[in-house]
C-alpha cells in the first residue's frame, strides 16, 4: 500500500524569538500599511523560507525536503514551572510538492486543540498575498504578534529583503539596436519600467492549493493530539543550535 501522506518535519521556537523579530522589523520602518514586512525580494524570501524547512527537516533527520514543517510556538513556562501546553503551530508548507504550484509556499497559523486554521499567506515568486488577519482587525493579539513576528524573521533572514532584484543585464537602446534591424523609435529611447510592484503590498487574493483545505481535526503518524503534545513539551526546555545564520530560540520537536 502506497502512503500518499505528506512528509511531515517538526519543531518548535521560542514566542520571545518571534515577538523579538517583530519589533525589530517594526524598528527598521519597514513593514507595510497592515503590519507586514514589507517583502519585496519574494526569490529570496521564499529560498529563505525552504531553508528553514530544510534545516527542520535536517534536524528531523531526513533527507529531503518535506512537504511540511511544523513549527509549535513555545510560551514560556507557568507559576510552577512547567511548560505551558502549546495553543500554536505554523506550517510551512511546498505548495509546489504538494499541488504542483510553480514555487509556492503557504504560511499558515493553526489552533493546536482543534487544529483550525487562524492564518494563511501565500507565498510566490510573483506574489504575496498576506494573511487579512492584522494586529488591527485581530481578536487575539498574541497569536496574530507571532505570526507577523515568524514572518518577520524570515524576511530579516533573507538578504535586501525589501529590495527588488536588479535584472543581471538592463538593455540599452544601443542593446537594441545591435540586436534589431532598423531604427528604434525615439519614444522607445528612454527605455519603460516594465511591472508592477502593487503585488508587494500585501493585497487580500483568494489563496490556492491544499493550504485552502480544512486542517481542523487533522493527525499524522498515528498519534493523537495528546500524545503529540507529550512528545513535543518533552523537549520543549532543550534548544538546538542550528546552521540558520543566527537564528536561536528553535528546538527539536
Amino acid at each position: 500500500m502506497i502512503d500518499d501522506s505528506p512528509v511531515i518535519a517538526k519543531a518548535s521556537i521560542n514566542s520571545t524569538t518571534l515577538l523579538n523579530a517583530r519589533d525589530a522589523i517594526i524598528k527598521m520602518g519597514l513593514i507595510d500599511d497592515n503590519g507586514y514586512p514589507d517583502v519585496r525580494n519574494r526569490n529570496g524570501f521564499i529560498d529563505t523560507c525552504l531553508k528553514f524547512m530544510r534545516i527542520v527537516a535536517q534536524r528531523n533527520g531526513l533527507k529531503d525536503l518535506p512537504d511540511q514543517a511544523w513549527v509549535t510556538i513555545r510560551e514560556g513556562d507557568d507559576d510552577d514551572g512547567s511548560p505551558i501546553p502549546p495553543r500554536y503551530t505554523i506550517v510551512l508548507e511546498d505548495e509546489e510538492r504538494m499541488m504542483g504550484a510553480p514555487r509556492t509556499l503557504a504560511v499558515i497559523m493553526l489552533y493546536r486543540p482543534t487544529r483550525e486554521m487562524e492564518s494563511l499567506s501565500v507565498i510566490a515568486d510573483d506574489r504575496i498575498t498576506w494573511s487579512p488577519d492584522t494586529q488591527n482587525n485581530t481578536a487575539h493579539d498574541k497569536r496574530t504578534a507571532y505570526y507577523l513576528g515568524f514572518l518577520s524573521l524570515m524576511a530579516t533572514k533573507t538578504t535586501a529583503f525589501d529590495k527588488e532584484p536588479m535584472p543581471e543585464h538592463e538593455m540599452s537602446a544601443q542593446d537594441l539596436m545591435s540586436e534589431a534591424s532598423g531604427v528604434v523609435p525615439e519614444q522607445l529611447q528612454e527605455m519603460p519600467v516594465v511591472g508592477d510592484t502593487t503585488d508587494d503590498s500585501g493585497e487580500i487574493g483568494e489563496a490556492f492549493g491544499s493550504a485552502g483545505m480544512e486542517y481542523a481535526g487533522t493527525w499524522h503518524n498515528g498519534q493523537t493530539k495528546e500524545q503529540e503534545d507529550e512528545q513535543e513539551s518533552g523537549s520543549f526546555n532543550s534548544d538546538m543550535m542550528t546552521t540558520f545564520e543566527e537564528l536561536s530560540g528553535v528546538s527539536d520537536a
